[in-house]
């Protein structure tokens, strides 16, 4: 079964040569260095307003060869306490289908009591599909692991990230976090939210962050799957590749958000931002 794409058209281009030449443009146009991250976080917003920081986010894992990819979400209603795990066995994309790491995502159901599968989460989300036809434009159709991370415990997070490394053994993996630095606010908010998460990323490397999630004085829906994708990137060191406030209207209202994007580079990595 493949899961349909709901976002093109809304969130990016339906047609192929448009989507693909935007991508490409974003990717050049980016003002990072051509790296090997191993974690990267992009917004999971529209295109016509997060291309830039998707671009640069690309860039950094552009010399990866993963043998698949992470991506870590949040789900688009109220964030419950649990991970939520597709039943498609790919994702639909412009570009192309997506295969789904079946194995891996039966391995993280066996061992976090907190994941299961929700096909309806997924089909009513576009947070993890904004992200795949970067993925299936660098890497070509490589199987992906689409996970919906709700409000977890520093203990399940811990053990899901353990688990993931664990399942994936020699295999040389990418982490994609679909995620805006500050969730929808005033500006005021966004701002605090957007500079909050971030000193917490810098600050904390691997599973330090955890004891520290209690101090956040807000934490938007996305703060769970950055969590994890910064445990994922254990020791890596994280660097903001940019970041910028936007006014954009949603079903509830006109407010802000904060997008950005942070590649996690080796420690010894002499990565610049140009």
């Amino acid at each position: 079964m493949t899961r349909d794409t709901i976002g093109a058209d809304i969130y990016y281009p339906s047609d192929p040569d448009a989507l693909r030449s935007s991508i490409q443009a974003a990717v050049a146009a980016a003002e990072v260095d051509s790296s090997d991250a191993a974690v990267v976080v992009a917004p999971n917003g529209g295109y016509e307003l997060s291309l830039p920081y998707l671009g640069a986010a690309l860039r950094a894992c552009s010399r990866v060869a993963p043998e698949f990819a992470v991506v870590l979400a949040p789900p688009s209603s109220v964030a419950p306490s649990r991970i939520m795990l597709p039943q498609s066995d790919s994702f639909a994309t412009p570009l192309g289908e997506m295969p789904v790491e079946t194995t891996l995502l039966e391995r993280i159901r066996a061992e976090c009591p907190e994941a299961d599968y929700d096909e309806i989460a997924h089909l009513s989300d576009h947070s993890i599909e904004v992200q795949l036809p970067g993925l299936r434009y660098l890497y070509g159709p490589i199987p992906i692991v689409p996970l919906l991370v709700g409000e977890l415990t520093p203990e399940v997070i811990a053990r899901t990230a353990r688990c993931i490394i664990a399942e994936a053994g020699d295999r040389k993996f990418l982490t994609v976090v679909s995620g805006n630095l500050s969730g929808f606010a005033n500006p005021k908010t966004a701002e605090i939210r957007a500079r909050e998460t971030i000193r917490l990323i810098i600050d904390s490397p691997g599973e330090a962050i955890l004891p520290k999630l209690a101090t956040m004085s807000e934490r938007p829906r996305s703060t769970w799957p950055l969590v994890l994708g910064h445990c994922l990137a254990a020791d890596a060191r994280p660097v903001v590749l940019g970041r910028d406030l936007f006014e954009i209207d949603v079903d509830s209202g006109v407010g802000c958000v904060v997008f950005g994007s942070v590649a996690y580079f080796a420690r010894n990595d002499a990565h610049s931002v140009a």
